[in-house]
């Protein structure tokens, strides 16, 4: 209870949000990673195994050598040994040495190989993940458990093998010197270490929520930033500099203010170790002088115990922070978990197949679709585009022209409703081979921090230059790239930012061109040209148009006029359709937004369509 009432004042007072906060039982947690992701390590954790039973065996060793030392050397002034003692000593330590440099190197590479495969599991789960997977997770916080948390639970396995494997088996070894040595001594030295156990237990649990909690604001922190990085030319076009900094700042005081708590729960199980372990070495040495004198014992045999009970100091200093270490490996597991668990929504059924289409044409069927804010974006709506036509949608912004192509390209599926391509419902087709067959431009052009070349290229992958080149010119763009330092080879930035905003789609275009697919998406496709360049790019897109099925969204009338068909778009329905002539004809809706782009005299009418959305 007392628990639950820690973190829950936590989360309210730092407002830490709750999305996807699963708390699964340690054992699932652990049984998971080291079955995925430690249990095909086998020959390097046997390697580890031997190099730390050395290890602990030497440790050993070096405390019982203090008994010869002293009763031979020292007392009883023995010269062989004296001679023998230091050559073992020696050897001893070479070994040690030898030993936990390979322990400490083979412990790096499967430490390196978890977070390895973690990594990899996770970067393809969220490659393979639908759209609607990315509204739960931003990209920033994506990013911070990507590689901030991955390499920090990589460092906690490390130190956790080390810590209960080695460690342990030095504590086995220096205390079965100790016993050796003195079972009154030994029983009598270890007495006060159990009480220890629910304290640190205790702390451990807190520490684990704390973990989780700083976790969260890590995340939100790496978001926010790459937020105001991102747009920056916002920031800086509203003075928001400020405005930024204080945000940032206030996320960063939470955090801060959570390490404090933090770094004032995290040494009280060192600090109780050191004060258990200084009440267990004082019994120690005033039973032990009180043995010697009595001559129950020898000096030298005091000394070995000794030295092996302030050997087993640093082990057992270890193991009490083990538990926070073991913590922060669950805490961070739990959530790198969480994300591997996101089931897609957008999946291949299992009787879809690998059909090769031989017309493409397109049919809604009675569609519905909401969001999962539960906004009805499509309502009821059927349409049939014809093979090799060209149908423009129009409408106002948000009344889901859009949402039609994302529906078609099955980055959702319908609530209700089929869509069928050559007669097959796009359900009943691998969505690989759906998408192979459609080519997207879209209005938000999207380029990679890689070379004109390769920008182009990512259409098909096969291309050659010349293919690419090739495109390039069909889309009116070889001319300016040629003009760039390094031409096609020139770099263009994260998003083409070394690009302006036509140069950017003309390349989006080129690629659709390069891809060569039969249906063809064009949102907005033209909307970031000037006049000069829409002209040339115009003759490209009429030539890539021949012998495809081409669905344009379009607010440009030298794009909507030309096509075969218009279809009047407004909250989710088809209000009017018809091809530019028939429309204007109609005296309708499409000729009051017709005249509001060629100026006619009918306001009112114009804004009455506006209104609408």
């Amino acid at each position: 209870m007392k628990d639950n009432k820690f973190s829950n004042a936590i989360r309210e007072q730092f407002d830490v949000g709750t999305t996807h906060f699963t708390l699964k039982s340690n054992y699932e947690i652990l049984k998971r990673l080291y079955t995925a992701y430690i249990s095909n390590q086998k020959k390097p954790i046997i390697l580890v195994l031997i190099c730390m039973i050395i290890v602990a065996t030497a440790t050993a060793i070096s405390a019982w050598l203090m008994k010869p030392v002293l009763d031979d050397v020292f007392l009883k002034k023995d010269q062989t040994m004296l001679t023998i003692i230091p050559f073992i000593v020696v050897i001893i330590t070479l070994i040690k040495g030898i030993a936990t440099f390979y322990q400490t190197m083979i412990m790096q590479m499967i430490g390196q190989h978890v977070v390895m495969h973690i990594q990899s599991d996770l970067f393809t789960h969220i490659m393979r993940s639908d759209i609607e997977f990315f509204h739960h997770y931003q990209s920033g916080g994506i990013t911070s458990r990507f590689i901030n948390e991955a390499d920090t639970l990589r460092r906690c396995v490390c130190n956790i093998l080390t810590s209960s494997i080695s460690d342990g088996m030095t504590i086995i070894g220096l205390i079965g010197v100790m016993f050796y040595q003195s079972i009154s001594l030994s029983i009598l030295a270890l007495l006060v270490f159990p009480v220890t156990f629910k304290p640190i237990m205790s702390i451990g649990s807190k520490i684990k929520k704390l973990m989780h909690l700083m976790q969260e604001k890590m995340t939100e922190l790496t978001i926010q930033l790459e937020e105001s990085v991102q747009n920056i030319n916002i920031v800086k076009s509203y003075c928001r500099e400020e405005h930024e900094i204080s945000r940032i700042n206030k996320i960063m005081n939470n955090l801060f203010t959570l390490y404090k708590k933090y770094t004032l729960i995290n040494p009280i199980p060192s600090a109780v170790m050191e004060a258990v372990g200084g009440i267990g070495i004082a019994a120690v040495i005033w039973y032990g002088g009180y043995s010697i004198i009595q001559n129950k014992t020898t000096p030298g045999t005091f000394f070995s115990f000794i030295t092996a009970l302030l050997m087993l100091y640093r082990p057992l200093k270890s193991i009490s922070s083990f538990n926070n270490a073991f913590n922060t490996m669950i805490t961070l597991s739990s959530r790198l978990f969480n994300i591997l668990d996101e089931k897609p929504t957008i999946y291949d059924q299992e009787t879809a197949k690998n059909i090769q289409l031989q017309k493409y044409d397109i049919e809604f069927r009675n569609i519905s679709f909401s969001y999962p804010d539960k906004r009805k974006v499509i309502d009821s709506l059927s349409m049939k585009i014809h093979e090799h036509s060209s149908i423009a949608l129009v409408g106002a912004s948000g009344q889901g022209k859009t949402t039609i192509f994302n529906l078609i390209e099955r980055f959702y599926d319908p609530q209700e409703g089929t869509i069928l391509i050559s007669g097959y419902d796009i359900r009943s087709i691998k969505i690989k081979t759906l998408r192979d067959n459609i080519s997207l431009v879209s209005q938000e052009t999207m380029l990679f921090d890689d070379n004109v070349m390769e920008n182009i290229r990512y259409g098909r992958l096969t291309a050659t230059d010349n293919d690419v080149i090739k495109a390039a010119k069909l889309a009116s763009a070889h001319n300016f790239i040629m003009n760039l330092t390094d031409q096609y080879n020139t770099k263009i930035g994260q998003k083409g930012a070394k690009l302006s905003g036509g140069q950017k789609q003309q390349i989006s275009i080129a690629r659709a061109i390069l891809k060569d697919a039969p249906i063809l998406l064009l949102d907005e496709a033209t909307s970031s040209l000037d006049n000069i360049s829409e002209n040339q790019i115009q003759s490209a897109l009429e030539n890539l148009k021949k012998g495809r099925t081409t669905i344009i969204i379009a607010h440009r009338l030298s794009t909507i006029k030309n096509a075969d068909k218009i279809y009047l778009i407004s909250k989710g329905k088809i209000i009017e359709e018809g091809t530019h002539t028939e429309l204007l004809k109609a005296n309708g809706q499409y000729k009051r937004f017709y005249s509001h782009y060629t100026g006619y005299k009918t306001k009112k009418y114009t804004t009455k369509f506006y209104d609408q959305s």
